[in-house]
């Protein structure tokens, strides 16, 4: 476990998605289901609510009551994730639930030309 743990993580298991940021891992289960095909998968923390999206639908959320992290401190996704990874996009404000919504049904990148990317 990643508990008392000061750091950013997402993590893709076979079984679950984890958001880990504070003492208290987010975590939604992640099923057989969904192995060998594309998930769209999306974190958001809008300075109070922390939420987790599979396929552009809020699959579980929590409102941590002291964020345990810093803002210098370094972002891991998908360690130790045996598996692919496409269009991975970090965005410089929390993604509203319509957005998510519209980016998981995309075909196709939408965010190439969008000044609120930071990086993908």
């Amino acid at each position: 476990t990643f508990s008392n743990s000061r750091t950013n993580m997402l993590i893709l298991e076979r079984s679950e998605i984890r958001s880990v940021h504070w003492s208290n891992d987010l975590g939604t289960p992640f099923g057989s289901d969904r192995l060998n095909r594309w998930s769209h998968v999306a974190v958001t923390y809008d300075g109070k609510t922390r939420r987790i999206y599979v396929d552009g639908t809020e699959q579980i959320s929590d409102t941590p009551s002291t964020p345990d992290v810093e803002s210098t401190q370094s972002l891991n996704i998908g360690e130790s994730y045996n598996g692919s990874m496409d269009e991975l996009a970090i965005f410089r404000h929390a993604l509203t639930a319509a957005e998510v919504q519209r980016l998981a049904a995309a075909t196709s990148s939408t965010f190439t030309n969008d000044s609120s990317v930071d990086s993908y």
